[in-house]
């Protein structure tokens, strides 16, 4: 259960904190890495997600695509082109200014879509989805270091 969402034309990434397994809340690390490949952030269970990222962070080669049950990833690569994978691990470029992911995606989309921020479309999902939390974690492709926002 997360809310992640890009900014594509701002070069930002932001995520809540808020992860589950088996019912019970549980701290395993940020949803949202700065990779030399570009920001990546997955939804679903956090293990999953670590296995693509190591994937990425070896080069991403086809021949060794992972199959990642229950799996959804976002990366806004160097360039600033977005792309989402789902399972298969097959990256597919979105052309939205703007793409959210997890189970508050939709409320956070319709925020975008009237023109809130990353952060303000977090704070309006924490509303309407129990599993979207603060603190809320937003990264730029402009500086490595996240910024950490309460609520």
């Amino acid at each position: 259960m997360t809310t992640i969402l890009c900014d594509v034309v701002h070069g930002l990434m932001a995520a809540d904190s808020y992860q589950e397994q088996d019912s019970r809340w549980i701290d395993v690390g940020p949803k949202i890495a700065s990779l030399e490949c570009g920001l990546v952030a997955h939804a679903g269970y956090h293990d999953i997600g670590l296995l693509w990222r190591a994937w990425l962070e070896q080069g991403a080669l086809a021949a060794d695509r992972p199959a990642l049950p229950d799996f959804g990833g976002l990366q806004l690569d160097r360039k600033g082109q977005l792309w989402v994978y789902t399972s298969a691990c097959v990256p597919m470029p979105l052309t939205h200014p703007w793409y959210a992911l997890g189970s508050g995606s939709d409320y956070a989309m319709a925020a975008l879509y009237c023109g809130r921020s990353i952060l303000e479309a977090l704070r309006v999902t924490t509303h309407f989805n129990v599993y979207t939390r603060p603190p809320f974690i937003v990264y730029s492709l402009k500086d490595p270091d996240p910024m950490i926002y309460e609520a």
